[in-house]
């Protein structure tokens, strides 16, 4: 009975499945592990990766041939002992011929017989493990036979071998004693030139036996001086934190003993005190113990980290105290501190922040921000484009509520790993004001263009006007013409009324201030306030008790209040609630500043509320301009809210509105209030033309305003020069033989302002009177649109009636209290 090994491994390679699988049942029935690939390629890799004991090859595969196969693994070093069995259906002789000659071990020609397969395999794995055993003595008789050769060099060295060493080790002895006397020589040169001073003393006497140059100087004496002198000599009075040189703890004079560290104060011969860092050891001594003292001068260190550490509380108190938020992170953008003010911006903890990603509270600019991998390079990156540029991002507070930020990032040092400082400053309020400065620039720009257009239109109304008045006085009752010119009369009139509103949102209006109350204000309007709201609408009147007066004028204030209130009565089609209500506030210098203008102290808040459609940003942002609306077409001016802002803000005062699409507005007006002063309005009753015969002096740059005036005082008894230039005026004065008794003069001309022109001609005629007359208010003549006291004015388009009953109040003014512009 044949016997089979079944730890031996079979490689069968063949492109012939049903080959492979009667193979593989035959061997592994007798016990051997096969492994099977089923071309060249998979063989080589299978051979390769299990290591078999024997490889049975088929000669005709597709990719690869038996043959270029049995050359490969016979190449492999660790292969070529694998006895390798070629399996063919050819008999030709120069096939199994070529199998032997790429390395082939035996030959089967198929079909085959089983019994003769496993004769044959069973012969190639003997002859592959008596080969195998035979290299193996091989091996080891080569390894006898050098050890030997060996053994036997090394008896015949043995000789040789001792005498060199007798004469290296008598050398090697000499070397080391030179060695040593040129050790002592170093160690005595690295003493004496050694930084730090260094002594040494006996243990148990406190004198000292040695000292090096350094200790020299440390101590302010010689070495003679030093030797023999006892140690505690140098010590000044004792400090709660030094120990002496001589209180050396028994346990550490031991010759193997470990040296101690500490520090220590010393007073030289000449009174110097300095700090030292000693380190002490015991030296090797047969007859007493000595130690030696190292002393290193740390007295400018120290005295550096007491700056350093001055320094640095100051940079914490620094940091503690400042209003930007600083935040220290690493290079992957994680927090490691921040300072208070982080804490407060960004509503964390310290310890809950320490360890987030900076990305999470600030919005990094460009690729930085897009992801935490691209964070490190972004702070890396020393070049100018990164490092230490401020620009301006949004941050993320632990609420969730954004908020604008200028954001600068800077390396700390140079060290490694590196850390950063990020600066956080918050632009809320600075982004606030901004927006706040840009809108008061944008008004003023719309209000000095609305001025302007006012003004030229009031001088030509003032023209119209009057001339059409003028001419209708010269009709008779039922002629043709009168009806139109009364149309032009009329016409004229609400155009005056159109540029008294430019007018008060240019703030160039002439004022007429007054000490009055606001709820009283309030209260004597209610009664027109109702006729004009509709029943749907409910009126809510609340006033605060004990309220401060305001200084303004009444008939402006009036038209605020009516101007909101019709704003609210169309904004709430299908009824709500008005409510109107007055309180008095102080404001701090904090809350001053969200007013533009204003100053801290007392002031009065109007505050007209209503329940209508509200407003959306892009109306809120627009609602002061004159002439936009969002209500039809000949629904409305467009003036309304710009006037009501124009008068406030002409009164030293500040409008703030509030307003939600669907929930209503709110316009809050806060005006300074005048604590000292009872109310003192007064009322005047119109007046008919007001006659006289004095000569008056007009002069205007507008050639029809010069006409017409004419006419107009000449139409009630008065003589009337008239000069269409300042130059013009002082040649028709000169020319006088008697002075006239007033000037009448516009403010603004091309040569000389109308103030200028007053002084020169009150130069030459003391007993002169003046009437200013202009379309908007000049700065020369009032105070923030106020008529100063003592200057008289009346503005433009005048009516004939309104201009003789101001020209007889300034020719019946006792001439003691008159007062010119330029006064």
């Amino acid at each position: 009975m044949i016997e089979h090994d079944s730890s031996k491994v079979i490689l069968l390679v063949d492109d012939n499945a049903m080959n492979l699988e009667l193979l593989s049942s035959i061997l592994e029935e007798k016990g051997y592990q096969v492994r099977v690939a089923t071309n060249g390629r998979r063989g080589l890799e299978a051979a390769r990766r299990a290591k078999p004991d024997l490889i049975m090859l088929d000669v005709s595969m597709p990719d690869m041939d038996g043959y270029e196969v049995c050359r490969t693994i016979k190449a492999d070093p660790q292969l070529r002992p694998v006895p390798v069995i070629f399996i063919s259906a050819h008999d030709a002789g120069a096939e199994k011929a070529k199998a032997f000659e790429v390395g082939g071990a035996d030959y089967v020609q198929k079909p085959f017989q089983i019994q003769e397969v496993l004769v044959r395999v069973r012969h190639q794995l003997r002859l592959a493990s008596l080969q195998a055993a035979l290299q193996e003595q091989n091996t080891d008789l080569e390894q006898a036979n050098a050890r030997l050769q060996e053994m036997v060099a090394r008896e015949e060295q043995s000789h040789e071998r001792l005498e060199a060493l007798v004469v290296e080790r008598t050398a090697e002895l000499e070397e080391r004693m030179a060695a040593l006397e040129m050790s002592e020589e170093r160690y005595r040169v690295l003493v004496e030139t050694a930084p730090e001073a260094i002594i040494v003393f006996d243990a148990d006497t406190q004198l000292l036996v040695d000292a090096n140059p350094n200790a020299e100087r440390l101590f302010g004496c010689g070495r003679e001086q030093l030797i023999g002198t006892d140690i505690t000599r140098f010590y000044p009075d004792p400090q709660p934190d030094e120990r002496p040189l001589s209180l050396v703890p028994q346990d550490h004079l031991a010759a193997d003993s470990q040296p101690i560290q500490f520090e220590r104060v010393i007073r030289a011969d000449d009174g110097t005190i300095r700090r030292c860092e000693v380190h002490v050891s015991r030296l090797p001594a047969r007859d007493r113990r000595l130690v030696r003292g190292t002393l290193i001068d740390i007295t400018e260190r120290r005295i550096a980290e007491e700056k350093l550490r001055a320094s640095e509380s100051r940079l914490r108190a620094i940091l503690d105290s400042t209003l930007d938020a600083v935040i220290v992170m690493d290079a992957d953008g994680r927090v490691v501190e921040l300072n208070p003010a982080a804490e407060r911006h960004f509503g964390y903890a310290s310890a809950a922040a320490v360890g987030k990603p900076i990305a999470e509270l600030v919005n990094l600019p460009g690729e930085a921000g897009s992801s935490a991998a691209a964070l490190t390079p972004y702070l890396m990156d020393s070049s100018a484009s990164r490092l230490g540029q401020r620009v301006e991002t949004t941050a993320l507070r632990r609420n969730g509520h954004a908020f604008p930020v200028e954001l600068c990032v800077q390396r700390i040092g140079s060290e490694a790993p590196p850390l950063f400082t990020a600066i956080v400053r918050d632009l809320t309020e600075r982004k606030r004001l901004e927006a706040q400065f840009l809108q008061a620039q944008r008004m003023e720009t719309v209000g000095q263009l609305a001025g302007g257009i006012a003004h030229d239109f009031n001088n030509l109304l003032t023209v119209i006007n009057n001339s059409a008045e003028l001419a209708a006085m010269e009709l008779r009752a039922g002629d043709p013409m009168l009806e139109d010119l009364t149309a032009i009369v009329d016409a004229g009139k609400r155009a005056a009324v159109l540029t008294g509103h430019l007018l008060a949102f240019s703030r160039k209006q002439v004022l007429q201030p007054a000490v009055l109350n606001l709820n009283t204000l309030v209260k004597k309007l209610e009664g027109m306030l109702r006729r004009v709201i509709p029943e749907n609408i409910e009126l809510a009147i609340n006033i605060a008790g004990n309220l401060d007066n305001v200084n303004v004028d009444r008939g402006q204030m009036e038209q605020v209040i009516l101007n909101l209130a019709v704003n609210s009565r169309d904004a709430m089609p299908d009824g709500g609630t008005l409510t109107i209500e007055t309180r008095q506030v102080v404001l701090d210098s904090s809350s001053a500043q969200t007013h533009p203008g204003m100053q801290p102290g007392p002031h009065v808040v109007l505050t007209v509320r209503d329940t209508g459609c509200g407003m959306d940003q892009a109306t809120m942002q627009r609602m002061f301009e004159p002439f936009f609306t969002t209500k039809g077409v000949g629904r409305g001016t467009g003036l309304g809210l710009a006037t009501v802002h124009g008068i406030i803000k002409q009164s030293g005062g500040d409008v703030q509105v509030f307003s939600e699409l669907g929930h209503g507005s709110t316009v809050e007006m806060f005006l300074p209030a005048v604590t000292n002063m009872a109310s003192g309005e007064q009322h005047t009753s119109a007046v008919k033309v007001a006659r006289g015969t004095e000569t008056i002096l007009v002069v205007d740059d507008d050639a029809g305003i010069c006409r017409v005036v004419k006419q107009m005082l000449e139409s009630a008894g008065y003589r009337v020069l008239t000069a269409s230039s300042t130059r013009d005026a002082l040649l028709l004065l000169d020319r006088q033989a008697r002075p006239p008794d007033l000037l009448l003069t516009d403010m603004v001309m091309p040569e000389m302002t109308g103030p200028e022109l007053a002084e020169r001609v009150i130069a030459a005629c003391p007993e002169i009177k003046v009437l200013y007359a202009s379309g908007y208010t000049d700065d020369a003549i009032m105070d923030h649109g106020a008529i100063a006291k003592g200057v008289h004015f009346i503005g433009k388009p005048y009516t004939t009636t309104g201009l003789t009953h101001k020209v007889r109040e300034v020719l019946d003014t006792p001439t003691q209290a008159f007062k010119t512009a330029g006064a």
